[in-house]
């Protein structure tokens, strides 16, 4: 729940913008966006060594669990071609 405590804060102190519709507490925004940079670099890492990393198990489950982990914060911007690219990926590792 994104309280009065949190929306003062965010608009007022930190003057974010007032168009964002924010529903998540703050830890659970944080959580969020630290989801969001560790899944782009998984996305950057996976530009940039493909074909190793298509091979690499740990690499594709920490991938695809941020995707899950992400579902739980963001419901409806769930990434279904690239979890289902990572887990054929996963059945072939």
């Amino acid at each position: 729940m994104f309280t009065a405590e949190d929306q003062r804060y965010t608009y007022e102190i930190k003057k974010a913008s007032i168009d964002q519709k924010r529903i998540l507490c703050e830890s659970c925004w944080n959580r969020s966006n630290g989801i969001s940079k560790e899944l782009l670099e998984c996305e950057h890492a996976w530009a940039t060594s493909k074909p190793s990393l298509s091979r690499d198990r740990p690499f594709l489950e920490r991938w695809s669990t941020l995707l899950d982990e992400r579902e739980e914060y963001v419901p409806y911007r769930a990434d279904v071609a690239r979890k289902n690219m990572l887990a054929k990926l996963m059945r072939d590792a």
